[in-house]
């Protein structure tokens, strides 16, 4: 799946509360879709690499209300930097591909950068 093809899967609907878009470098270092997924913020993570730059988008609610509704949510774009990506790699790949991705994965409300996966949580998305 292309990317493209996914952000319009994405947006086509507002019902899909939890999908998620996880994008990352193929060994060419070209940038393409790793995975999709509807189970939120802890299915997510757990497919967030520690040696590895990503880059994803999340459709989650607009507060931590449990009785939020599909109609309010939020798109955030989130810029992963594993813990152990080395520091030359960092610098590289985030003044170049970084703002690219956040261009591409757009519109979104919210524009974070990750590189702790103990903290990425749905409270912690909705926080920021």
């Amino acid at each position: 799946v292309g990317i493209k093809a996914a952000m319009g899967d994405f947006y086509g609907s507002n019902e899909n509360l939890g999908t998620w878009i996880l994008a990352g470098y193929e060994p060419d270092n070209t940038i393409d879709i790793r995975e999709i997924g509807h189970g939120g913020a802890d299915e997510l993570r757990q497919h967030l690499a520690d040696d590895e730059i990503m880059y994803l988008m999340i459709r989650v609610p607009s507060s931590k209300a449990v009785e939020a509704e599909a109609s309010t949510i939020r798109d955030v774009y989130i810029n992963w930097v594993g813990p152990s990506v080395k520091m030359i790699e960092k610098a590289k790949k985030k003044s170049t591909d970084s703002e690219f991705m956040k261009d591409t994965f757009t519109p979104h409300h919210a524009a974070l950068e990750a590189r702790n996966r103990d903290v990425f949580t749905l409270e912690e998305i909705i926080d920021k």
